[in-house]
């Protein structure tokens, strides 16, 4: 094709065939002419407004719109063909003629900006080590943290620990690689002090971002053995007045988060025997107390009883329920010859004794029963 110089600027070339430029003028578009077989001497004369002319006698037909074959492979090593996606399309008309529809430049933030998001954790809601989804390895700005808590529990045990940083060390059993601090930090957050989240539900505990079913069973199970190891009664232990019944039954329903009703069950020393739960949950099952107080009382053989129970609201006043409860069990109790000693309420740290309150009812003589 050594005769393309003879054509006008413009003009472009596939194969054996040229497109030369109509003027805007004459209608635009282009015309097309065999290479080989066009004449410059006859280019663009007053008949091009025609629609079709003729130079050498060959016709000449006008396009206005030209569609090219690319042969990719013979494409020069040094030339690249832009391919546009989906998302570079136009839009369409509708998002033209909305003011709140904008295109994206692009160029704004560098490829170092996002790669700059990975130095910071992101928990998904995942995970413990058995959950099939797995973390990105990701900068730990904790690193050598593990150790370093470790080394600190070997030599003073939890002394000084902060209580984030015992559930940061808990969760290290489910959690064998990645960094347990923010879930720890997560779930004070979230519940407020370290015994909210030991006395959490499972599944509130696992809506929280790292939180899995593994971790949710260790932190349960940590709250059952506190409560397991406080039924366990040690031995010689002397409840010889409400001061000292007060702060055991304040120590034994700490953990609890239910109203929960028990029996105290001493020997005529009154050193404690035994702890035996008779019911929990609301006060709608009062109604079963007494029944089940006098079962047990017969069953252990006790000489003398102390009941107790918790309030889960903010305040250790009697109410009239629990007077009326008192009453009833005390009666009981008197029929098969064993005295009803006190009524301890708790909640949280502070506690009250009907006994002290001067509540507690009289023998059949109108005698209140002795504590010593």
């Amino acid at each position: 094709m050594d005769g393309k110089h003879k054509f006008p600027e413009g003009t472009l070339f596939s194969g054996e065939n040229a497109f030369i430029p109509i003027p805007e003028a004459l209608g635009g578009g282009f015309k097309m002419v065999k290479v080989d077989e066009f004449d410059c001497s006859d280019l663009l004369s007053d008949n091009l407004s025609a629609e079709d002319s003729a130079v050498d006698g060959k016709n000449i037909n006008y396009v206005k719109e030209i569609k090219f074959d690319i042969d990719y492979k013979s494409i020069n090593e040094y030339e690249s063909v832009q391919k546009t996606s989906n998302i570079a399309k136009e839009p369409n008309s509708a998002d033209n003629e909305d003011e709140f529809v904008r295109l994206a430049k692009g160029d704004s933030f560098s490829n170092s900006d996002f790669e700059n998001l990975n130095s910071v954790e992101v928990l998904e809601k995942l995970d413990d080590d058995e959950t099939p989804n797995k973390r990105k390895a990701v900068k730990n700005i904790h690193e050598g943290h593990r150790e370093r808590l470790k080394a600190r529990y070997d030599k003073l045990g939890l002394e000084g620990f902060e209580d984030h940083e015992v559930l940061e060390f808990l969760l290290y059993f489910t959690h064998s690689r990645c960094d347990t601090n923010p879930i720890a930090h997560a779930l004070i957050n979230e519940f407020g002090s370290l015994e909210k989240v030991l006395k959490a539900d499972r599944k509130f505990l696992e809506n929280v971002d790292g939180v899995g079913k593994q971790s949710s069973l260790l932190i349960s199970f940590c709250h059952q053995l506190m409560l397991f190891l406080n039924s366990k009664v040690p031995k010689n232990i002397c409840l010889a007045d409400s001061t000292a019944m007060g702060e055991f039954c304040c120590q034994f329903f700490m953990q609890r988060t239910e109203e929960t009703f028990a029996v105290l069950m001493l020997d005529t020393k009154r050193t404690l025997q035994k702890v035996v739960i008779i019911s929990t949950g609301t006060e709608n099952e009062t109604a079963y107390y007494p029944r089940n107080v006098v079962k047990e009382v017969i069953k252990h053989k006790a000489n003398v009883v102390v009941i107790a129970h918790n309030h889960t609201g903010n305040s250790v006043h009697p109410s009239d329920n629990d007077i009326i409860i008192t009453e009833a069990i005390f009666d009981l109790l008197a029929g098969i010859g064993v005295p009803l000693l006190d009524h301890i309420i708790c909640c949280g740290k502070k506690f009250t004794s009907l006994s002290d309150r001067g509540l507690m009812p009289k023998d059949k003589t109108g005698r209140k029963i002795q504590k010593n």
